[in-house]
């Protein structure tokens, strides 16, 4: 009956790929399902507790919460971590020599920029506070937020590349089975203030990553630093040209909620925020659950045309379902996160799910562009400088005209001008499909 029924799986999945899948598709997808289910419970269970964060701290504070976490806090990771969690996913990967020694290199670089960019936030907090238009609280909570997820990122990343999907879909349980009881801790003691959703996220990504160092250090020592000097001139080269890229990213989810703090308010950032949660929220979620086990195939992979071939073949018909449940999914955010204080705004709520649909085919593609090494980096900061730039001149002028749904559009026409790029540079980067 077991067979039987692997044998039915095995052809529907050969009807959606659109070819006979072999045993390493099986594997793949087995992969992705034991991560898919356990980052969907996770997923379930954070919702829960954000959707009680946004409405139990109203949107004032909610909205503080987010620019500490999404906005402050972002933009100092994403510097801290120079590119090297993805460093780590593409020369770790199928690296039979000296895995140990990228690991090393990896983590030494992330703890100096780590160590740069908080000496320069405790020299110059009220520096930094100015030029991103928040309180100085926010910057701080934000700093400590970044230390936290960088240890929880780098780690992660490194189960991934060793392939341990199994303990990588654990931790993220972890993760999630901590935040709600945290929060109502932090509710309890600081009741209506946005430290207590911020304490709940660190403490959720403590816990687990104190677990997480000793078990990822067992499977991949980093203490032989025996590096080439073209491992290192390849690692460090990827590393900025992704944190030159992620620029984009910043932009898009760390920079617009401050245009929009600036030109509207924290009450509207705590709506934006909202609405986003149950779309490009998701989309966030399900393209991480794709990466974990997508990413270092991927970057192992010498049929990367092929992989696209079959990623938009299953888009053709999956993006108007994705839409429609984009719709769903974030209505119920807003119900449950309190119609009295966000309202119901459909325009919005539908904007948000366009958006949503787009960002999920965008970085499902756009994977293979970056798993092609520092080439594909190099095209892919292009094309992060041509999407920032494209969000923040469509945020500035359609949020004066259009307020909230502005954001949303503008999201829109990013990842409309993205997924047009990476078209282009999928026929750039083309490669002869090889078995």
């Amino acid at each position: 009956m077991i067979q039987d029924l692997k044998v039915r799986i095995k052809g529907l999945m050969s009807s959606a790929l659109g070819y006979s899948v072999g045993e390493g598709t099986t594997r793949f997808f087995k992969h992705l399902s034991w991560i898919g289910a356990c980052f969907f419970l996770s997923k379930i269970v954070g919702s829960v507790a954000t959707a009680l964060a946004a409405r139990w701290l109203g949107k004032t504070a909610f909205g503080q919460a987010s620019l500490a976490v999404g906005s402050a806090g972002q933009i100092f990771y994403l510097i801290m971590l120079f590119g090297m969690h993805l460093s780590i996913i593409r020369y770790v990967s199928g690296n039979k020599r000296n895995p140990g020694s990228i690991v090393g290199l990896a983590l030494t670089v992330t703890t100096i920029m780590s160590l740069i960019v908080s000496g320069v936030v405790f020299v110059f907090p009220q520096f930094i506070s100015r030029i991103m238009g928040v309180s100085p609280d926010i910057i701080w909570y934000g700093l400590r937020f970044a230390v936290v997820f960088i240890i929880y990122t780098m780690f992660t990343f490194l189960l991934q590349a060793v392939n341990d999907f199994r303990a990588r879909g654990i931790v993220e349980l972890m993760f999630s089975i901590v935040l709600l009881p945290a929060f109502l801790l932090g509710f309890w003691v600081a009741p209506g203030r946005f430290e207590s959703w911020v304490v709940a996220y660190i403490s959720a990504y403590a816990l687990p990553s104190m677990l997480l160092v000793g078990y990822a250090l067992r499977k991949v020592s980093p203490v032989n630093l025996s590096v080439t000097p073209n491992q290192t001139r390849d690692v460090l080269n990827y590393g900025f040209l992704n944190t030159i890229g992620s620029v984009g990213y910043a932009v898009i989810f760390a920079i617009q909620p401050l245009q929009i703090n600036n030109m509207l308010s924290e009450d509207d950032v705590g709506i934006y925020r909202v609405y986003m949660m149950g779309t490009v929220g998701i989309s966030m979620f399900a393209t991480n659950v794709l990466q974990a086990v997508f990413f270092p195939k991927a970057s192992a992979s010498t049929n990367r045309l092929g992989i696209w071939h079959s990623l938009m073949g299953v888009w053709r018909w999956a993006a108007p379902v994705v839409f429609l449940g984009f719709i769903a999914m974030g209505a119920a955010i807003v119900m449950v996160s309190g119609v009295k204080e966000y309202g119901f705004r459909l325009p919005l709520l539908l904007m948000f799910s366009a958006a949503a649909t787009l960002m999920s085919i965008q970085a499902s593609v756009g994977m293979l562009i970056t798993a092609q090494g520092v080439r594909g980096a190099r095209y892919g900061l292009l094309l992060s400088a041509i999407t920032a730039a494209t969000n923040l001149i469509g945020t500035k002028f359609l949020v004066q005209e259009y307020a909230l749904v502005g954001a949303a559009a503008a999201l829109v026409l990013t990842y409309t001008v993205a997924m047009a790029g990476t078209v282009l540079l999928r026929f750039v980067l083309n490669e002869k499909s090889t078995e």
